[in-house]
C-alpha cells in the first residue's frame, strides 16, 4: 500500500519569511482572521502538484490544517470507510488506479454527501464543469489556481460542512431523515436520521443500493418505495419499520421522481418518524373505544345535556329509564320536564351551577308510561367556548328502594311474630299451671269411691284436660308446628276407649242442640293399636266439635274404616259426616283448601274454624275434603299391636 503523506500546519509565521516555507513548511502567513480547517484529504499521486497544496495552505488563513495525502483511488476510499471526518476532498481525476471522470464517479457513488473539489488540467477544464453538475462542489484548474483560490474553495467546503451538521441535527430533533437515489448512476445517499429511523446507523457505510432487492436488508422497504414512485411519480404513506432487535418504529413516508439540475433522474424522499404519534393515537382510539364500550354497555343511564335540557348524546340505558324512543328524546327540548318535584329539579339545576358538580342527589324520573322511577343522580358541568351543558348519569334504584321497603316489612313481619311467640309461650306458661291443678285433681277424685256416673264425668274433665294441656304444649312448640316439624309419638292405647271418651264429652253439645251422635266402627278394625294418642284426639275432637257447631239439626256420624294392612302396620279412615250447610264444591278447591277461623251460618260459608287448621298442620302429609252434606277427614295411624 501507497504510502500516507500527511502535513499539519498549525501556527501563521511573519511575512518576512514567506520565501523561506520550503524550509519552515508547517509555518504559515496570516494577516486575517483564523478559521479552524480540520482535515483535508488530497488525493494526488504528483508529489509536486501535492507540494503546492501544501505550500498554498500555508499562506492561507485556515487555522491547524491537517493535510492527509493518498496516491490513489483505492486508498483514499479505505480512509473514507473507516468514518473519519474530512472537511473536503481534494481529487485528482488522474490516478494510478483510476483515470477521467470514472474517477469522480467511483468516489461519489460510495460517498455522494462529502465536500469534493475536482483538481483538472487546463485540457481538463469542461470535464471540471461536468464534475460539478454530477456532484462535485468545485473544481480547481492546477497551474491556474493559487492561496485565495484554494482558501475560498475550502473556507465553503468547511461552512457547508458545518451546514451540513446542523442539519443533521435539526434532523435528528425532528426526527426526520431524508435520502436520494439515482438510478442511472445507482448512487444512494441518505442523512443519519435516515438510519437510525430504521435502526442500522452503524451500517450505514455497509449498505448498497444492490442489497436493497435482499429480504435482510434493513433498507429494503425503500425498493418497494420506488416502484410505487415509478407508477405514480410520488408517493405517501405510513410504513411499520422492524428494526434489528425486534423493535417496531411507525414511520411516515414522503417520495417523489424529479429530475436535478443536471437533468439526472433522481428519486427524493423523506422520512419521519412518527412512532410516539402512532402509539399515541393507537392509545387514544383504545380510549375511545373503552370509553365508547362503558358508555353503550352501562346500567347506569349516561347523557350529555345542555342546560336548558337539550340532549347531545345517549345510551341506551337512557332509553331504558325515561321509555322514550331515542328519536323522542333527541326531539324533546327540555329533558328537565320530565325530572320531579319541581323544587327538586330547580335545586339540582342551582347546585351545578354552584358547585360545578353534584354527586347521588335523590330526584324522581317521570317515565313514559306513568310510572314514577326513582333515580340518583350525578352529573359534571362542562364550560367552554362552544358548549354550557353537564355530563348526567342517572341510577334507577326504584328496585332497589322496593327491595328496601320489602325487606323492612319482612324485618317488620319477623318482628310481629316474634312477639306473638313471646306472647303465646307466655300465656301458655301460666295455663299450665291451672291445668295441671286440674289434672291432680282429677285424678284424686278417680281414686274415690263415687257412683259410675259421676266417675264417667270426672273421666271426661280429665281426658278433656289432657287435651287441652296437649294443645298448651303445642303453643310453646309453635315454631316447630309452623315448619312442620311435628314430632309424633308411638305408644299403644286403647282406640275404642278413645272414640267412647269422644262421645261422652261431645255427646252433651250435641244434646243442647238435639243432635244425633254416634260413633259407627267398620269390621276388623283393631281395637288396640300404636300411635299418637293425644294428636288422633286433638284431630277428632276438632272435627266432631266443629260439625257440631255447623250443624243445627240432623245427625254428626264418626265412621272408622280399615283401609290396607301393611304387615304389622294398619291404615285407617276417620270420617266425620254432619248435616250441616258443609263447603260448597265452588268454594272448595280440589287440591287445597283455604282454612279461616270463623262461620257464618247463613249458607255462605266462610269458613270452617280451627278444626281443618288444626288437623292440617298436625297431619300435614293427608288430605281434607268437604261437601256440602258432609266433612271427611282421612288420617292414618301408626303400627298396629
Amino acid at each position: 500500500m501507497t504510502p500516507t503523506k500527511m502535513t499539519t500546519l498549525r501556527e501563521p509565521r511573519p511575512p518576512s519569511k514567506s520565501l523561506k516555507a520550503e524550509s519552515t513548511p508547517n509555518r504559515m502567513v496570516s494577516t486575517s482572521t483564523l478559521v479552524s480547517a480540520s482535515k483535508v484529504l488530497l488525493v494526488e499521486d504528483n508529489p509536486g502538484d501535492a507540494r503546492l497544496v501544501e505550500i498554498y495552505l500555508l499562506e492561507s488563513d485556515l487555522q491547524n490544517c491537517e493535510v492527509i495525502n493518498k496516491v490513489t483511488l483505492g486508498d483514499a476510499i479505505a480512509a473514507l470507510e473507516t468514518g473519519e471526518e474530512f472537511a473536503a476532498i481534494l481529487l485528482d481525476l488522474t490516478l494510478p488506479d483510476s483515470r477521467g471522470f470514472e474517477t469522480l464517479e467511483r468516489l461519489l457513488a460510495k460517498f455522494p454527501q462529502k465536500n469534493i473539489i475536482v483538481l483538472t488540467g487546463y485540457s481538463d477544464k469542461e470535464l471540471g464543469l461536468r464534475a460539478v453538475k454530477a456532484g462535485a462542489q468545485d473544481f480547481l484548474v492546477k497551474g491556474a489556481f493559487d492561496a485565495e483560490q484554494l482558501t475560498k474553495s475550502l473556507r465553503f467546503s468547511i461552512e457547508r460542512t458545518k451546514v451540513l451538521k446542523r442539519l443533521e441535527e435539526t434532523q435528528r430533533m425532528a426526527r426526520i431523515g431524508n435520502w436520494e437515489y439515482f438510478p442511472e448512476t445507482k448512487a444512494f445517499t441518505a442523512t443519519d436520521e435516515f438510519y437510525r429511523i430504521f435502526g442500522h446507523d452503524e451500517d450505514r457505510i455497509h449498505i448498497k443500493e444492490e442489497n436493497f432487492h435482499e429480504q435482510e436488508c434493513p433498507l429494503k422497504l425503500l425498493r418497494e418505495i420506488h416502484d410505487d414512485v415509478s407508477t405514480s411519480g410520488s408517493v405517501k404513506k405510513d410504513l411499520k419499520i422492524k428494526q434489528r432487535d425486534g423493535a417496531y418504529r411507525y414511520a411516515f413516508v414522503q417520495c417523489a421522481l424529479r429530475h436535478n439540475e443536471s437533468s439526472q433522474l433522481v428519486y427524493q424522499g423523506i422520512i419521519q418518524d412518527i412512532t410516539e404519534r402512532h402509539l399515541s393515537e393507537l392509545e387514544k382510539a383504545e380510549s375511545r373505544k373503552r370509553y365508547q364500550e362503558i358508555f353503550t354497555q352501562s346500567k347506569d343511564a349516561l347523557f350529555i345535556s345542555t342546560l336548558t335540557g337539550k340532549f347531545i348524546d345517549f345510551n341506551q340505558a337512557t332509553v331504558d329509564v325515561f321509555g322514550y324512543s331515542a328519536d323522542e328524546l333527541r326531539a324533546m327540548g327540555d329533558i328537565h320536564s320530565l325530572y320531579y318535584p319541581p323544587e327538586r329539579k330547580n335545586e339540582f339545576l342551582l347546585k351545578l351551577k354552584a358547585q360545578k358538580a353534584v354527586k347521588d342527589f335523590e330526584i324522581s324520573v317521570a317515565h313514559k308510561s306513568g310510572e314514577a322511577r326513582e333515580c340518583m343522580m350525578t352529573a359534571t358541568l362542562i364550560a367552554n367556548d362552544d358548549f354550557i351543558g353537564y355530563n348526567g348519569s342517572l341510577q334507577d334504584v326504584t328496585e332497589l328502594r322496593q327491595a328496601e321497603k320489602m325487606r323492612k316489612a319482612r324485618d317488620l313481619a319477623r318482628q310481629s311474630a316474634q312477639m306473638k311467640e313471646q306472647f303465646l309461650a307466655s300465656i301458655s306458661h301460666e295455663m299450665r299451671t291451672p291445668m295441671n291443678a286440674i289434672l291432680g285433681m282429677s285424678n284424686i277424685l278417680l281414686q274415690m269411691n263415687m257412683p259410675t256416673e259421676q266417675n264417667g264425668l270426672v273421666q271426661n274433665i280429665k281426658n278433656s284436660s289432657e287435651i287441652l294441656l296437649g294443645v298448651v304444649n303445642d303453643i310453646l312448640e309453635i315454631s316447630a308446628i309452623q315448619n312442620g316439624k311435628v314430632v309424633f309419638e308411638n305408644q299403644p292405647f286403647d282406640l275404642a276407649e278413645l272414640l267412647k271418651n269422644l262421645i261422652n264429652v261431645m255427646q252433651y253439645k250435641a244434646q243442647e242442640k238435639d243432635i244425633y251422635l254416634q260413633v259407627i266402627n267398620g269390621p276388623d278394625v283393631p281395637q288396640h293399636i300404636s300411635g299418637d294418642k293425644l294428636r288422633l284426639n286433638q284431630v277428632l275432637y276438632n272435627l266432631v266439635g266443629n260439625a257440631i257447631k255447623f250443624t243445627d239439626h240432623g245427625h254428626v256420624k264418626v265412621y272408622i274404616e280399615k283401609l290396607h294392612d301393611h304387615g304389622s302396620s294398619v291404615q285407617l279412615k276417620f270420617s266425620v259426616e254432619d248435616t250441616g250447610i258443609g263447603i260448597s264444591k265452588k268454594t272448595l278447591r280440589p287440591s287445597s283448601i283455604p282454612l279461616p277461623g270463623c262461620c257464618a251460618k247463613t249458607g255462605s260459608l266462610k269458613a270452617l274454624g280451627l278444626a281443618f287448621p288444626s288437623a292440617r298442620t298436625l297431619w300435614s302429609n293427608k288430605a281434607a275434603k268437604s261437601e256440602p252434606s258432609a266433612i271427611s277427614a282421612k288420617a292414618p295411624l301408626s303400627s298396629l299391636t
